[in-house]
């Protein structure tokens, strides 16, 4: 994780006026979430995304987020691109390894987006509702196949196409 506590920590007090806020970092106990904020009577459990882009102009073209729905898909034994990953989740009815989408159990998820190697944004996402809509709305986005280095299946979501009362955009 790029981003700091410190960093997270300064969004959370602005934003939810948390004043005494005790943060934990879980993000590499591999729980259902990654950071707990904690303020007397009040306790946020958070998710943690990143996604890095080199320059504006690429970053500029990608106003979306990337949701992980299946994880390594190099251990079924074939390959996989971007335009059989439709057709090969919806035919075989495989049973997968699945991403952190379907197993995480955040109120929020904090979606940070990198530009030249510093923080650019941050997507607030109400994760709870949002989940749920996502799940009644998956079929109307696109899959993506990332061969790179993660091997996983990723749904694409314009941001704009998220309903405007379950996210913040922040520029950092």
């Amino acid at each position: 994780m790029l981003i700091t506590i410190d960093k997270i920590k300064s969004y959370v007090k602005r934003i939810y006026h948390m004043d005494n806020i005790n943060v934990s970092d879980n993000s590499d106990k591999n729980q259902i979430f990654d950071i707990q904020c904690q303020d007397k009577s009040f306790l946020m459990i958070i998710e943690i995304k990143e996604r890095f882009f080199t320059d504006n102009s690429h970053f500029l073209k990608q106003e979306d987020i990337l949701l992980e729905l299946v994880q390594h898909w190099y251990s079924f034994g074939y390959q996989m691109d971007n335009q059989s990953v439709n057709n090969t989740t919806c035919a075989s009815k495989i049973n997968t390894s699945i991403g952190w989408f379907y197993k995480c159990n955040a109120d929020r998820l904090f979606y940070f987006r990198h530009v030249g190697g510093a923080p650019y944004d941050l997507i607030d996402i109400d994760f709870r509702p949002f989940k749920n809509w996502m799940l009644d709305n998956m079929h109307k986005f696109q899959l993506q196949f990332s061969n790179k280095t993660t091997q996983t299946v990723n749904i694409l979501v314009p941001i704009l196409d998220i309903p405007c009362t379950m996210y913040n955009h922040t520029c950092i």
